[in-house]
């Protein structure tokens, strides 16, 4: 009996640990992101607002610039997108198409070179339910 109780104990305590472990990458992961473009809001910045009271500067000193290019291919219209980030320090810029949690063409991260980062979603159908997005981050 008592060896029962502490198997039970340990499953239980793998689980929630595996359940932690998950949560904090997602949260890593979303941690990273600066800022960025979407094509229907504009661009946008996750870095800390000058609250008056800080010494620093209201942005992160980045340089984001994104873009969409269209081409025909037969009767479909396709569609990417292109980024890039000019900012000191090791950075990525990212390019995909986003439909609420759903993801294509995506570029992933693709890390400077000097201080320029570059990166060109897949080629995408013009679906008016996708929306061209880029972030950049460290």
């Amino acid at each position: 009996m008592k060896i029962t109780k502490w198997i039970m104990a340990g499953a239980l305590t793998l689980s929630l640990g595996t359940i932690a472990t998950a949560n904090a990458a997602a949260t890593e992961e979303e941690a990273t992101i600066y800022g960025g473009w979407s094509e229907d809001t504009g661009y946008f910045s996750n870095f800390p607002q000058n609250d008056g009271m800080s010494l620093f500067a209201s942005d992160d000193g980045a340089d984001h610039n994104a873009t969409k290019e269209r081409k025909n291919s037969g009767s479909t219209v396709m569609e990417r997108t292109h980024a890039k980030t000019v900012w000191t320090g090791t950075h990525y810029t990212r390019a995909r198409y986003e439909a609420g949690k759903k993801v294509e063409a995506d570029s992933d991260r693709q890390w400077n070179i000097g201080d320029t980062s570059k990166a060109t979603s897949g080629w995408h159908t013009g679906d008016l339910n996708w929306v061209a997005k880029s972030y950049y981050g460290r």
